[in-house]
């Protein structure tokens, strides 16, 4: 399983289907393929640093669906990067009205 930092909002934006998609580097040798596991937790990362993850933080994690190799290196370690895809969590809630004006479920 690989693990990325990301922010307290894009981790829930992923929980609750808003964001499907991320583009990532991949160490070497290490190419994602559909049915993958990853796991983006609360962090963050610096130039030339390791990922630093917060401890106890906020995690989500996904399977993916897709993968395509951008063809292009990232600026931290030069490792490739990937666009990864997945199916979204959970859909976000929407209502409709009624005839009557009283909201109905159609989520």
């Amino acid at each position: 399983m690989n693990r990325y930092p990301a922010e307290e909002c894009y981790i829930s934006d992923v929980e609750m289907g808003r964001r499907c998609s991320a583009t990532v580097p991949m160490p070497a040798g290490n190419r994602p393929a559909p049915g993958d596991v990853v796991l983006f937790a609360q962090g963050r990362r610096r130039v030339g640093e390791s990922p630093q993850f917060l401890q106890g933080g906020d995690c989500v994690q996904v399977l993916l669906t897709d993968v395509v190799d951008v063809g292009a290196s990232d600026s931290f370690a030069g490792e490739a990067v990937f666009h990864v895809s997945w199916s979204p969590l959970c859909r976000p809630e929407t209502t409709t009205l009624s005839r009557r004006g009283k909201p109905i479920r159609t989520s």
